[in-house]
């Protein structure tokens, strides 16, 4: 008998065995944890679209990844899966979350290219994301913000 795989060793394998099934359905993975122990496993499977996920999406991937999981018998015994979108306040990383969040207002961090050090915030209306550079509406103003001098970006919450 070989050994138990870890929780991030697992959660690999079936992101790996989650991503073809997701793209049939035009969604990304963005993140698998596996937390719990045999027979009490917890499968959080985070998911999302370029228009959003709704309830049909992601109960047919959660569908389609749980029909794969029972058939490579992934954990013996018992375990939930469970297939979200995104948070509200999950962090803005890759020119694809920010196309996502398109005509809303976001905060970014940004590091000055002539002092590393020094960094600069900016919130304004997310415009536009061509070529890793970032347009964002700040008080009338397009700005265009190279993604990679962005320390950190995130979605301004209504409330």
């Amino acid at each position: 008998m070989g050994a138990v795989p870890s929780s991030s060793e697992l959660a690999t394998m079936i992101a790996d065995l989650a991503a073809p099934l997701a793209d049939e359905r035009a969604v990304e993975v963005l993140e698998v944890v596996v937390k719990g122990e045999s027979g009490r496993h917890l499968v959080k499977l985070v998911a999302d679209a370029d228009e959003g996920l709704d309830i049909d999406a992601i109960a047919s991937l959660s569908r389609a990844v749980g029909a794969v999981l029972e058939e490579r018998d992934i954990f013996p015994g018992a375990y939930t899966l469970e297939v979200t979108s995104p948070g509200a306040d999950r962090p803005l990383v890759t020119e694809r979350d920010y196309r996502r969040n398109l005509g809303r207002d976001i905060r970014i961090v940004q590091r000055d290219v002539a002092d590393p050090d020094r960094t600069s915030e900016l919130s304004g209306r997310c415009h536009e994301v061509v070529d890793g550079i970032l347009t964002i509406n700040v008080k009338g103003r397009m700005l265009a913000v190279p993604l990679e001098t962005v320390v950190s970006g995130a979605v301004v919450l209504p409330w």
